[in-house]
């Protein structure tokens, strides 16, 4: 062992790199230098899932060693029963214990996890699947620790509510932290919808962000006045995001007109429920938008065709997918409208309910000329619904 340390550094860091996590935490215990080796490679990337113990245990750690350890950190996840503490029951089953106690051991590490992330200024990704607001409440200085991290790129925040929101916005403008920032995707708390303003809480920071994201994602928002116009003192104007090349909507309320104007550079749209898609007679007029660059669209079908039919640019669409199994019920269109609508289509996946005669798939095939690739996932009853399906898909030729 005296001699690792007179071992060009890449050459343990390359066999490290190779190791699993067991076997890193085997070796750390080997002698100070292999740990001192080792320790940036367990704690590049850290998922927090096992439970309450586990989350303030690993912020102790970075507490105690914070002149060494969170510099390590380049990826976080809270996940899994980080959130809660489940109990087996006398049937051997895991058993949530009552809300109220999961909030007060919350309150517990949230204050710490405050001050453990200003000890990890290199975090690159960071992820809270749940209880963004629960944290917030218990912790004043989580939104200042959270908008100071320089290096942040991506920032994925799921069970916001307003408390979160507006401790977040707030401070916004103060720090210079989230100007690295390139992808966010914000989550409101069960059953609640988060309306973003450009002033305030969350709208605040994806206003704020808007020349240098990537990816946005967001999902129950009201986006009617972030997106909508906006008269000031130098006239109307709309907010746009130049660099957003990937958009994930879900339960959000908007324009598909809006959209174009906000995202011009947009290359990939994933609709999850699109109400301002679905509810015609409350949508304003429907007038033609143009997607210059947009090429791939997955959603539900009816969705993604009345992307593809208001869409100048739809000659330039090169990817679809449905998110819910094709159907022949819809008396909005015909069977392939979808795929006609988008005539240089080369990638296309959707789910089918039953096994298409060969027709159909000779029809499909006849609808997508350009396609070199088809993913399909089918529901197969029987081994001879299988063998017809087979033979059906060769035989078109489509494959």
């Amino acid at each position: 062992m005296s001699h690792i340390p007179d071992l060009n550094s890449d050459v343990p860091d390359c066999v490290l790199r190779e190791c699993p996590t067991s076997s890193l935490v085997v070796l750390s215990l080997v002698s100070s230098n292999i740990h001192a080796l080792a320790l940036p490679h367990l704690l590049h990337s850290a998922c927090l899932k096992r439970d309450p113990k586990q989350m303030l245990s690993f912020l102790i750690f970075i507490i105690d060693n914070a002149h060494n350890a969170g510099r390590h950190v380049r990826n976080l996840v809270l996940a899994g029963f980080s959130f809660e503490t489940y109990v087996l029951d006398p049937d051997g089953e895991l058993r949530l214990i009552s809300r109220e106690i999961g909030e007060d051991l919350i309150s517990l590490w949230a204050p710490a996890f405050a001050r453990a992330l200003a000890f990890m200024p290199n975090i690159l990704f960071l992820s809270f699947p749940d209880k963004v607001e629960e944290i917030a409440s218990h912790s004043s200085d989580f939104a200042a620790a959270l908008l100071s991290l320089p290096r942040l790129q991506s920032l994925y925040l799921a069970g916001v509510g307003h408390v979160a929101s507006n401790q977040i916005g707030r401070l916004v403008d103060l720090n210079a932290g989230i100007s690295s920032l390139q992808v966010i995707n914000i989550v409101p708390q069960e059953d609640e919808q988060l309306k973003l303003t450009r002033g305030e809480g969350m709208g605040k920071v994806l206003f704020s962000t808007r020349s240098h994201l990537t990816q946005i994602g967001l999902m129950q928002c009201d986006l009617h006045d972030f997106l909508g116009e906006k008269t000031s003192n130098h006239g109307s104007h709309k907010p746009t995001f130049p660099k957003v090349l990937k958009l994930s909507l879900d339960s959000c309320d908007t324009y598909l007109e809006d959209i174009a104007i906000a995202f011009p550079a947009l290359h990939t749209l994933d609709l999850g429920f699109s109400p301002f898609l679905c509810d015609p007679i409350n949508a304003p007029v429907r007038t033609f938008v143009s997607f210059p660059s947009l090429v791939s669209i997955r959603g539900r079908r009816w969705d993604v065709y009345s992307v593809l039919k208001c869409n100048n640019d739809r000659d330039r669409v090169r990817r679809l997918g449905f998110t819910h199994p094709w159907r022949d019920d819809s008396v909005k269109m015909s069977t392939f409208a979808v795929p006609e609508a988008a005539p240089f289509l080369m990638s296309f996946s959707s789910a089918l309910d039953s096994v298409q005669p060969l027709p159909w798939w000779q029809a499909f095939s006849q609808s997508v000329p350009h396609l070199v690739y088809l993913c399909v996932s089918l529901r197969v009853r029987t081994t001879e619904e299988l063998d017809l399906l087979v033979r059906f898909v060769f035989q078109s030729g489509c494959c």
